[in-house]
Protein backbone atom coordinates (compact mmCIF):
# COMPACT_ATOMS: atom_id res chain seq x y z
CA UNK A 1 0.00 0.00 0.00
CA UNK A 2 1.72 2.94 -0.82
CA UNK A 3 0.18 6.58 -0.61
CA UNK A 4 -1.98 8.30 -2.92
CA UNK A 5 -0.41 11.90 -3.73
CA UNK A 6 3.37 12.79 -2.73
CA UNK A 7 3.48 15.35 -0.10
CA UNK A 8 4.43 19.08 -1.72
CA UNK A 9 6.25 22.32 0.26
CA UNK A 10 3.95 24.37 -2.16
CA UNK A 11 6.56 27.87 -0.88
CA UNK A 12 9.88 25.31 -1.96
CA UNK A 13 10.88 25.34 -5.34
CA UNK A 14 9.76 21.85 -5.62
CA UNK A 15 8.14 19.00 -4.01
CA UNK A 16 9.34 17.62 -0.60
CA UNK A 17 8.97 13.99 -0.25
CA UNK A 18 9.57 11.86 2.86
CA UNK A 19 10.99 8.46 1.91
CA UNK A 20 11.42 5.26 3.84
CA UNK A 21 14.17 3.22 3.72
CA UNK A 22 13.75 -0.46 3.59
CA UNK A 23 17.21 -1.98 2.57
CA UNK A 24 18.13 -4.62 5.40
CA UNK A 25 15.45 -4.50 7.43
CA UNK A 26 13.84 -7.74 5.91
CA UNK A 27 14.76 -10.69 7.37
CA UNK A 28 14.91 -13.97 5.12
CA UNK A 29 17.26 -16.31 7.25
CA UNK A 30 15.46 -19.65 8.58
CA UNK A 31 16.18 -18.29 12.69
CA UNK A 32 13.27 -15.40 11.92
CA UNK A 33 13.32 -12.31 13.64
CA UNK A 34 11.39 -11.42 17.03
CA UNK A 35 8.45 -10.46 14.53
CA UNK A 36 7.80 -13.73 12.57
CA UNK A 37 8.44 -15.52 15.69
CA UNK A 38 5.65 -14.18 17.65
CA UNK A 39 3.58 -12.88 14.43
CA UNK A 40 0.47 -14.93 15.39
CA UNK A 41 0.22 -13.34 18.86
CA UNK A 42 1.14 -9.88 17.36
CA UNK A 43 -1.11 -9.66 14.62
CA UNK A 44 -4.55 -9.01 16.28
CA UNK A 45 -2.82 -6.31 18.61
CA UNK A 46 -1.56 -4.51 15.69
CA UNK A 47 -4.94 -4.88 13.93
CA UNK A 48 -6.56 -3.05 16.44
CA UNK A 49 -4.10 -0.18 16.82
CA UNK A 50 -3.47 0.84 13.88
CA UNK A 51 -7.34 1.30 13.52
CA UNK A 52 -7.11 4.39 16.14
CA UNK A 53 -6.36 7.81 14.58
CA UNK A 54 -4.53 10.13 16.39
CA UNK A 55 -5.91 13.51 16.70
CA UNK A 56 -4.70 16.72 18.57
CA UNK A 57 -6.29 17.98 22.34
CA UNK A 58 -6.33 22.07 22.73
CA UNK A 59 -6.37 23.09 26.49
CA UNK A 60 -9.84 23.22 26.80
CA UNK A 61 -10.14 19.39 26.07
CA UNK A 62 -11.30 19.49 22.67
CA UNK A 63 -10.14 17.49 19.73
CA UNK A 64 -8.44 19.98 17.33
CA UNK A 65 -8.36 19.75 13.61
CA UNK A 66 -5.65 18.05 11.47
CA UNK A 67 -4.68 22.09 9.94
CA UNK A 68 -3.69 22.88 13.66
CA UNK A 69 -1.67 19.77 13.68
CA UNK A 70 0.69 19.31 10.97
CA UNK A 71 2.73 17.19 13.09
CA UNK A 72 -0.29 14.51 12.32
CA UNK A 73 -1.47 15.65 9.61
CA UNK A 74 1.49 14.00 8.17
CA UNK A 75 0.72 10.75 9.23
CA UNK A 76 -1.66 10.43 6.53
CA UNK A 77 0.63 10.13 4.06
CA UNK A 78 4.30 9.45 6.21
CA UNK A 79 6.51 8.76 3.53
CA UNK A 80 6.35 7.96 -0.61
CA UNK A 81 6.15 3.93 -0.33
CA UNK A 82 3.53 4.20 2.54
CA UNK A 83 0.11 5.41 3.50
CA UNK A 84 -0.97 5.58 7.59
CA UNK A 85 -2.27 1.85 7.33
CA UNK A 86 0.99 0.48 6.24
CA UNK A 87 3.32 2.98 8.47
CA UNK A 88 1.52 1.88 11.66
CA UNK A 89 1.65 -1.62 10.94
CA UNK A 90 4.80 -1.21 10.50
CA UNK A 91 5.78 0.66 13.40
CA UNK A 92 3.41 -1.14 15.71
CA UNK A 93 5.10 -4.75 14.84
CA UNK A 94 8.58 -3.01 15.74
CA UNK A 95 7.89 -1.19 18.85
CA UNK A 96 5.96 -4.30 20.37
CA UNK A 97 9.06 -6.84 18.98
CA UNK A 98 12.06 -4.76 19.11
CA UNK A 99 14.34 -3.27 22.01
CA UNK A 100 13.39 0.11 20.96
CA UNK A 101 11.47 2.00 17.88
CA UNK A 102 13.13 4.50 15.88
CA UNK A 103 11.65 7.04 13.55
CA UNK A 104 13.45 9.50 11.10
CA UNK A 105 11.43 12.57 11.31
CA UNK A 106 12.06 14.41 8.14
CA UNK A 107 11.92 18.43 8.79
CA UNK A 108 12.21 20.84 5.68
CA UNK A 109 14.18 23.94 6.38
CA UNK A 110 11.69 25.97 8.30
CA UNK A 111 11.50 22.97 10.60
CA UNK A 112 8.06 22.08 9.33
CA UNK A 113 7.47 18.35 9.92
CA UNK A 114 6.03 16.75 6.76
CA UNK A 115 7.01 12.65 6.87
CA UNK A 116 8.14 10.24 8.85
CA UNK A 117 9.97 6.79 8.08
CA UNK A 118 10.43 3.73 10.18
CA UNK A 119 14.31 2.94 10.28
CA UNK A 120 15.45 -0.84 10.15
CA UNK A 121 16.69 -2.24 13.53
CA UNK A 122 20.00 -1.81 14.99
CA UNK A 123 21.08 0.57 12.88
CA UNK A 124 22.09 2.91 15.97
CA UNK A 125 25.74 3.71 16.06
CA UNK A 126 28.31 5.45 18.93
CA UNK A 127 31.42 7.33 17.63
CA UNK A 128 33.85 9.37 19.76
CA UNK A 129 30.79 9.23 22.43
CA UNK A 130 28.20 10.81 19.93
CA UNK A 131 24.82 8.38 19.39
CA UNK A 132 23.90 8.57 15.29
CA UNK A 133 21.63 6.74 13.12
CA UNK A 134 23.54 4.69 9.93
CA UNK A 135 21.02 3.14 6.97
CA UNK A 136 22.14 1.68 4.08
CA UNK A 137 19.98 3.18 1.60
CA UNK A 138 17.83 1.26 -1.57
CA UNK A 139 19.97 3.00 -4.10
CA UNK A 140 22.98 1.95 -2.73
CA UNK A 141 24.33 5.14 -0.36
CA UNK A 142 24.61 5.43 3.16
CA UNK A 143 22.46 8.02 5.27
CA UNK A 144 23.76 9.20 8.75
CA UNK A 145 20.96 10.86 11.44
CA UNK A 146 21.71 12.13 13.99
CA UNK A 147 20.19 12.11 17.60
CA UNK A 148 18.06 15.38 17.04
CA UNK A 149 16.03 13.84 13.94
CA UNK A 150 15.22 10.57 14.71
CA UNK A 151 12.17 10.20 17.92
CA UNK A 152 12.96 7.07 19.50
CA UNK A 153 9.76 5.02 21.42
CA UNK A 154 10.48 2.02 23.46
CA UNK A 155 7.76 -0.39 25.06
CA UNK A 156 9.44 -0.54 28.42
CA UNK A 157 12.61 0.44 29.65
CA UNK A 158 14.93 -1.85 30.88
CA UNK A 159 15.74 -2.14 34.51
CA UNK A 160 18.97 -3.77 34.19
CA UNK A 161 19.57 -1.36 31.34
CA UNK A 162 17.76 1.76 31.02
CA UNK A 163 19.02 3.16 28.55
CA UNK A 164 17.44 0.12 26.11
CA UNK A 165 14.29 -1.54 26.08
CA UNK A 166 12.38 -4.20 26.25
CA UNK A 167 9.16 -5.38 24.76
CA UNK A 168 6.69 -8.76 24.73
CA UNK A 169 8.13 -9.90 21.70
CA UNK A 170 11.69 -10.00 23.68
CA UNK A 171 10.10 -11.09 26.92
CA UNK A 172 8.65 -14.57 24.96
CA UNK A 173 12.06 -15.39 22.96
CA UNK A 174 12.25 -18.43 24.94
CA UNK A 175 9.32 -19.46 24.27
CA UNK A 176 9.79 -18.72 20.22
CA UNK A 177 12.91 -20.23 20.09
CA UNK A 178 11.25 -23.58 21.81
CA UNK A 179 9.11 -23.29 18.70
CA UNK A 180 11.81 -22.99 16.49
CA UNK A 181 13.46 -26.09 17.73
CA UNK A 182 10.47 -27.63 17.36
CA UNK A 183 9.58 -26.33 13.66
CA UNK A 184 13.40 -26.90 12.44
CA UNK A 185 13.39 -30.68 13.84
CA UNK A 186 10.34 -31.19 11.97
CA UNK A 187 12.18 -29.88 9.07
CA UNK A 188 14.50 -31.71 8.83
CA UNK A 189 12.62 -35.09 9.85
CA UNK A 190 10.71 -34.95 6.44
CA UNK A 191 13.68 -32.78 4.35
CA UNK A 192 16.01 -36.11 5.78
CA UNK A 193 13.86 -38.36 6.07
CA UNK A 194 15.41 -39.15 9.83
CA UNK A 195 15.11 -38.09 13.26
CA UNK A 196 18.32 -35.96 13.88
CA UNK A 197 20.42 -37.03 17.68
CA UNK A 198 21.25 -33.78 18.37
CA UNK A 199 20.98 -30.07 18.50
CA UNK A 200 23.65 -27.99 18.23
CA UNK A 201 23.65 -24.42 19.41
CA UNK A 202 26.15 -22.17 18.20
CA UNK A 203 26.60 -18.91 20.33
CA UNK A 204 27.84 -15.93 17.96
CA UNK A 205 28.03 -12.17 18.14
CA UNK A 206 27.20 -12.49 14.15
CA UNK A 207 26.16 -14.76 11.66
CA UNK A 208 28.77 -14.71 9.84
CA UNK A 209 30.84 -16.30 12.89
CA UNK A 210 28.36 -18.58 12.93
CA UNK A 211 28.13 -19.25 9.79
CA UNK A 212 31.70 -19.97 9.95
CA UNK A 213 31.85 -22.27 12.89
CA UNK A 214 28.95 -24.14 11.43
CA UNK A 215 30.91 -25.39 8.34
CA UNK A 216 33.62 -25.61 10.82
CA UNK A 217 31.93 -28.45 12.83
CA UNK A 218 30.57 -29.92 9.33
CA UNK A 219 33.87 -30.62 7.45
CA UNK A 220 34.94 -32.29 11.18
CA UNK A 221 32.27 -34.05 12.31
CA UNK A 222 29.89 -36.01 9.42
CA UNK A 223 27.05 -38.02 11.13
CA UNK A 224 25.65 -40.94 9.23
CA UNK A 225 24.16 -40.92 6.22
CA UNK A 226 20.34 -40.47 7.43
CA UNK A 227 20.49 -40.80 10.83
CA UNK A 228 22.52 -39.35 13.77
CA UNK A 229 22.44 -35.82 12.20
CA UNK A 230 22.45 -32.28 14.41
CA UNK A 231 20.13 -29.12 13.99
CA UNK A 232 21.80 -25.86 13.71
CA UNK A 233 20.92 -23.22 15.87
CA UNK A 234 22.48 -19.15 15.77
CA UNK A 235 22.17 -17.68 19.27
CA UNK A 236 23.53 -14.04 19.21
CA UNK A 237 23.98 -12.37 22.40
CA UNK A 238 21.88 -8.65 21.87
CA UNK A 239 21.61 -7.30 25.43
CA UNK A 240 24.96 -7.17 26.86
CA UNK A 241 26.70 -6.86 23.62
CA UNK A 242 29.39 -9.46 24.59
CA UNK A 243 31.56 -10.68 21.76
CA UNK A 244 31.94 -14.75 23.06
CA UNK A 245 31.44 -16.87 20.65
CA UNK A 246 30.52 -20.71 21.51
CA UNK A 247 29.39 -23.94 20.54
CA UNK A 248 26.82 -25.83 23.05
CA UNK A 249 25.74 -29.64 21.87
CA UNK A 250 22.01 -30.83 23.33
CA UNK A 251 21.37 -34.51 22.93
CA UNK A 252 17.57 -34.46 21.95
CA UNK A 253 17.56 -38.26 23.19
CA UNK A 254 19.54 -41.14 23.20
CA UNK A 255 17.64 -43.52 21.67
CA UNK A 256 16.85 -41.21 18.58
CA UNK A 257 13.69 -42.21 18.57
CA UNK A 258 11.58 -39.80 19.26
CA UNK A 259 11.61 -35.98 20.22
CA UNK A 260 12.01 -35.42 24.22
CA UNK A 261 9.98 -32.24 25.11
CA UNK A 262 10.87 -31.76 28.46
CA UNK A 263 14.81 -32.01 28.33
CA UNK A 264 14.96 -29.17 25.79
CA UNK A 265 12.46 -27.13 27.95
CA UNK A 266 14.77 -27.62 30.55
Amino acid sequence: MGILTKLFDRKAAGPTVATQETTGQLFHDPLCSNAENVFAQLRPLVDELKMVEPFGVGRNGASLPLNRTPELLALQSPNEDMGWAEFADLMFSTWLTEKELNIHVWKNQRGKVYGYSVLPVNRRKTTGGVDYFEVSLASGGVARYSTDEVMTLRFSRNPRNIDSGISPGIASMVWAQIDDVLAQYQLAHFENGAVPAYITIIRASTQEKYLEKRRELQRNLHGAKNKGKTLYLWRQFLDDGSEKDEVEVKTIQGSNASLAIKDIMS
